[in-house]
């Protein structure tokens, strides 16, 4: 039986006990575990909420519906019944990934929940088309879904040091690799289909919450075309190039993501 509570079926935890809020969101084939380096240098100054969503964690199979979560939609809906039920009414909200997009959703719907928005390595349409550069072509696109139904080990093992921009046998390499087997490959391919059809190009103009977009120098999911142009049509937005590579910089390169992020919602006045 579903469990009806969302601070279970997202596996919430809060750390830190003073200050403003800020919210953490895992990006596809990753957990909150992905930010734990990050964690720590944000204690101090805000209350963090952490948390899966739905499909992200190995124990949440139960919750999660192949036709729910089709769409975005659905992720934006959950965040922000979870905000409401942990009594957030105002926070920043930090994305990676998919979870970059799943924020702009719902600071669209619900303006009044955030005080700023931060993009991190996230994209309005990860896949190119009409001039656009999103960072995989439709054959690019038809062999990574392909390649998690032939061989999900294989594509795994392809993926995570791609991803991370680090050797096979490197401990970050190694972590987002087994955060990629904890998932079922149903549940990859489905979430990674529901990313390629995902297309907010026409709807950022509508964003009236203030914006930060974070993104590396060299990211293999990502070209810096897909950054630029999120800054070009969010009304309110900076763009800040980090000094490192790969899709993944919070699990990564922790401390530069740290830095930017004090930077960003300290000087929105986050809460």
């Amino acid at each position: 039986m579903r469990d009806a509570s969302p601070k279970r079926r997202h596996n919430a935890q809060v750390v830190g006990d003073h200050g403003p809020w800020v919210v953490l969101a895992p990006g596809f084939g990753t957990t909150q575990a992905a930010w734990r380096h990050v964690v720590p240098r944000l204690r101090d100054r805000f209350r963090v909420l952490l948390f899966d969503p739905v499909g992200f964690a190995p124990d949440q199979a139960e919750h999660y519906d192949h036709a729910r979560y089709a769409t975005l939609d659905a992720y934006a809906e959950d965040v922000e019944r979870l905000l409401r039920v942990m009594g957030i009414g105002s926070c920043g909200f930090v994305g990676h990934s998919l979870s970059g997009m799943t924020g702009l959703l719902l600071a669209e719907r619900a303006p009044g929940l955030f005080d700023r928005l931060v993009l991190l390595a996230s994209s309005a349409c990860y896949l190119d088309k009409d001039g656009y550069r999103g960072g995989f072509s439709r054959d690019g696109k038809e062999a990574f879904l392909d390649a998690i139904i032939r061989d999900y080990k294989a594509w795994i093992a392809d993926l995570a040091p791609r991803m991370t921009a680090r050797p096979p046998d490197d401990g970050k390499a190694r972590e987002f690799a087994d955060c990629l087997r904890a998932m079922r490959s149903d549940t990859a391919f489905s979430i990674a289909l529901m990313v390629f059809q995902t297309d907010l190009r026409d709807r950022l103009h509508r964003l009236r919450v203030p914006c930060t977009i974070l993104q590396t120098r060299d990211d293999p999911a990502i070209p810096l075309e897909a950054a630029r142009f999120l800054h070009a049509r969010l009304p309110d937005s900076v763009l800040e190039i980090l000094d490192t590579e790969g899709h993944l910089p919070h699990l990564t390169a922790p401390d530069l993501v740290a830095d930017a992020l004090l930077r960003h919602l300290g000087a929105a006045g986050t809460g």
